[in-house]
């Protein structure tokens, strides 16, 4: 399952990796306001999703609650309260309820981002602009902690047979998340 989820969305996650700043920590270019926008637009996009995730969590099998959390926003929180940001909290809405695989496919999406976030974050001590910054979390942690939580995941999602059916429900929840995502990148940021 997990290798046709990579190939259904993989369109759909290029789109996203290219319309954010993220690449701009890549260049070593990024500017702090940059920055700034680039965890508020993270921050809006992981709540909606963890939120979702969460409000809808009974209806996932027992092996696969343990990944549900809300711990993406919440370090995207502590990163914007280091830089002293106040920043906006309003969530996209995601009104249909979704099924088992849809919720899994949603999970798939940010458990795997944090793979991106550790290559980004070798990148952020040699961005000028960000040099004040003392520690980041989001694009932080411990990398063997996030390839562990990784293969966890993996591993209990190949750890269960699926039928046509269920892939594509779960693909159709993966790019829910991306297409939140998308939305929120391409979505200007409300000032205060």
């Amino acid at each position: 399952m997990l290798k046709i989820l990579k190939e259904q969305t993989a369109n759909l996650h290029q789109g996203v990796e290219q319309s954010n700043d993220a690449g701009l920590i890549m260049e070593h270019s990024i500017g702090l306001e940059a920055y700034r926008n680039l965890l508020q637009q993270n921050l809006r996009a992981y709540s909606t999703i963890e939120n979702y995730i969460n409000e809808h969590s009974d209806r996932l099998p027992a092996q696969i609650k343990q990944f549900v959390s809300t711990q993406k926003s919440a370090v995207l929180r502590k990163d914007l309260a280091q830089l002293s940001e106040e920043y906006e909290t309003t969530e996209i809405s995601l009104k249909q309820k979704p099924s088992p695989m849809q919720l899994i496919g949603m999970l798939y999406v940010i458990e795997g981002s944090m793979l991106g976030g550790m290559m980004i974050s070798k990148h952020l001590p040699k961005c000028p602009a960000l040099q004040e910054i003392k520690e980041h979390h989001f694009f932080g942690g411990d990398p063997k902690v996030h390839v562990a939580r990784w293969k966890s995941f993996c591993a209990t999602i190949e750890a269960s047979d699926y039928n046509e059916h269920d892939i594509n429900e779960a693909v159709l929840g993966a790019n829910a998340a991306f297409n939140v995502f998308k939305q929120t990148y391409e979505t200007p940021l409300v000032v205060s």
